[in-house]
């Protein structure tokens, strides 16, 4: 189907989907800054401080890459019957960086489980020049699994780590 730019109340929507992205991962920042692990150890499987720091990290590069995508670069696939949110190109770079939204994008709630914050936090890791996140696991059940894999079997964790959904429910739940 084809792509279109976004209408001015979809710009607002979008407007408001950044902002409550960027507070949300101000205040994740700030928590694993401060050693709050409570959420890094259920999504992440981490604990310690420097893992931590880590997480907050990482996380800098999605807040410094979403600050800069603006309503110009988010496209509208208009496919009455899309079933995801949104999806972007990883392989596009900074000013260049295009997401690209459906219907369900515009469903969502702000703030919470599966938003639209949630969905641009997720969507932006996975620019090769951000996070190069893949989607190892889709979904909280999935994710959760990954995490107890991961610290079952050798405790490598560069599976969750390289998950979009992870960094997703970080913040959605540390927020």
């Amino acid at each position: 189907m084809p792509v279109r730019p976004l209408t001015s109340s979809e710009n607002r929507t979008f407007r408001a989907a950044r902002w409550a992205a960027l507070r949300s991962l101000n205040y994740t920042i700030d928590q694993l800054n401060a050693g709050n692990a409570t959420v890094a150890r259920v999504w992440m499987g981490v604990a310690h401080p420097q893992n931590l720091q880590e997480l907050a990290r990482r996380l800098g590069l999605i807040r410094t890459a979403l600050s800069n995508i603006h309503q110009n670069q988010v496209f509208y696939d208009t496919d009455p019957q899309a079933d995801w949110f949104a999806k972007v190109n990883v392989n596009l770079q900074g000013p260049a960086h295009v997401i690209t939204v459906a219907r369900p994008f515009f469903e969502a709630p702000t703030y919470g489980n599966d938003s639209r914050a949630g969905t641009l936090i997720h969507e932006t890791s996975h620019f090769r020049d951000v996070l190069n996140t893949d989607d190892n696991a889709d979904g909280r059940d999935a994710c959760l699994r990954l995490v107890q894999q991961a610290q079952q079997h050798d405790g490598n964790l560069n599976a969750v780590i390289n998950n979009a959904d992870s960094w997703e429910y970080l913040v959605e739940d540390t927020y």
